[in-house]
């Protein structure tokens, strides 16, 4: 029977309704931004002299209205670059179980689901600070693989398949 160590929030949709999210999350970053625009593109039309127009040039010609959306342009480019690619092409895991013989952990990378495998017995388990608590499980020429280990809700499975590396956490904590 195996021994479930991580599922994740990921859980449930499949790869391609994750990239569908992170697309619809782009979507809603270029939508706040234009909203933003649109709020400043106001504010400053409000506390004109001759009171809000809609005037191009006007707008063009106003000092103020340039290097604000100089600025606001750059982050709304940073911010939807950063999560389009991180996004998608990050691994994202779905689920880490322990079986007899193996560790296995399934995910998506790039729209696609993989299976990333580790020997039970050639895979060594040593407590990290990596972005946290983690377990970290190291076979010679894999792929690393981390679990964390604070508010994992699978926590007696990880004290049972690696007692070593979960009591030098115990003896952290003390």
């Amino acid at each position: 029977m195996p021994d479930l160590l991580l599922d994740g929030s990921l859980s449930t949709p499949t790869c391609l309704q994750l990239a569908f999210i992170a697309y619809l999350k782009v979507f809603g970053f270029i939508a706040v931004f234009v909203a933003i625009w649109i709020a400043i593109v106001c504010i400053n039309g409000l506390m004109a002299p001759d009171g809000f127009r809609w005037d191009l040039k006007a707008i063009r010609a106003d000092p103020t209205v340039k290097p604000i959306l100089i600025v606001c342009g750059i982050a709304a480019l940073a911010t939807i670059a950063t999560i389009s690619l991180t996004g998608p092409l990050s691994r994202l895991r779905i689920k880490m179980i322990a079986t007899d013989s193996a560790f296995v952990e399934t995910g998506c990378y790039i729209g696609a689901q993989y299976v990333e495998s580790l020997d039970r017995k050639q895979t060594t388990i040593s407590y990290v600070l990596h972005g946290g608590k983690m377990l970290r499980f190291e076979q010679q020429g894999q792929r690393p693989l981390y679990v964390p280990i604070e508010s994992n809700p699978n926590f007696g499975n990880l004290v049972r398949i690696a007692p070593t590396a979960m009591s030098e956490y115990m003896q952290l904590l003390r």
